[in-house]
């Protein structure tokens, strides 16, 4: 049977849909799964255990319903006939691909924000995704994420990291680096906390890591503590990337995609949240992972892209002492 699974995002959207993925693989062992995606984001799922291929559909086609279809029946006639079409994006144009698909069954998700009775808390977005399931989620669900690290990407990872003289068994890897303002913690404050590690934290090297785009962010840490820093921004693959976190003795980073590495590839966390709600998109697998989160704000978590308030609060008040705190604690966990 051919399977069709639709998800555009970034990576912590298709990462956080791979569970789910596990799970259709393990009903359906036999069947052909395909992950339609952004152009340019199909490297996520690359060697992945879980689906045949990944599909990429370009801004243009997605954005539009005839052309949404037109992809959708494209993609049909080059798999053959579709069994399930499974959208985590529902929208007018997604149903038209689904229509284009012609599958004999559709599963069709369905985002719920709502506190749960059972738990208090906002369903994590892992058990949302799960939730598309139509007789409910197993009991015996795993809920790891997938993220697939080949053994080149292994070695090259150690090899840059050598070449500047980094330990990653060592290394705090901080990620400064965040899809928007509210997602990050001010490169001041990272300053701050790279040289308080460097003066009390014996043994541990301060790593900064990042796409080509963060450069700006290291400039403005290094502006701040008035020293380099060892950096492998702008110098990894996503799969080194995923190396490298899975490596370092603690990775430091905001709510955003290489968490979802660092949570897929087993990395000791701490997460720094301010907008996101790490109910919902936070640490997930590893108990001893940390959240640094003040929800004494009245507005956290917001959820929101951008912030009301125009001051960032979560973030710019986000205290030193509080992540430093955090990073001690969960190297003692192991």
């Amino acid at each position: 049977m051919n399977i069709v699974v639709l998800r555009y995002g970034g990576l912590g959207d298709i990462l956080l849909a791979t569970p789910l993925l596990r799970i259709i693989k393990k009903k359906y062992p036999a069947a052909s799964i395909t992950f339609v995606t952004e152009t340019g984001n199909t490297s996520i799922l690359a060697n992945s255990t879980l689906v045949v291929s990944t599909h990429g559909l370009d801004k243009g086609t997605r954005s539009s319903v005839y052309g949404s279809y037109t992809a959708g029946s494209s993609l049909r006639k080059q798999t053959g006939s579709i069994g399930l079409y499974v959208n985590l994006q529902p929208s007018l144009k997604s149903i038209a691909f689904g229509i284009g698909l012609m599958p004999k069954l559709t599963w069709t998700f369905k985002k719920d924000r709502r506190i749960q009775m059972e738990t208090g808390k906002v369903r994590h977005a892992i058990d949302d995704f799960l939730n598309v399931l139509p007789h409910g989620i197993p009991s015996d669900a795993n809920r790891t994420m997938e993220f697939v690290i080949p053994a080149d990407a292994k070695s090259k990872a150690e090899t840059k990291a050598t070449e500047l003289g980094i330990n990653l068994s060592t290394a705090i890897v901080i990620n400064p680096a965040g899809t928007r303002d509210i997602n990050r913690w001010p490169p001041d404050k990272l300053a701050e906390f790279i040289g308080w590690m460097e003066v009390n934290l014996g043994g541990y090297t301060p790593v900064i890591v990042g796409g080509p785009g963060d450069a700006w962010l290291e400039d403005s840490i290094v502006r701040h503590l008035g020293r380099p820093v060892k950096s492998l921004i702008g110098k990894l693959s996503l799969q080194e990337l995923g190396a490298v976190l899975q490596h370092a003795a603690v990775t430091v980073t905001g709510d955003t995609g290489p968490l979802h590495i660092a949570a897929a590839v087993g990395a000791r966390i701490v997460c720094l949240s301010g907008a996101a709600d790490p109910d919902r998109t936070g640490p997930s697998n590893n108990p001893f992972d940390l959240v640094v989160i003040n929800r004494s704000l009245p507005c956290v978590p917001c959820q929101g892209r951008s912030c009301k308030r125009g001051d960032i609060a979560c973030m710019t008040q986000m205290s030193v002492a509080s992540v430093v705190d955090a990073v001690e604690r969960r190297i003692k966990a192991g």
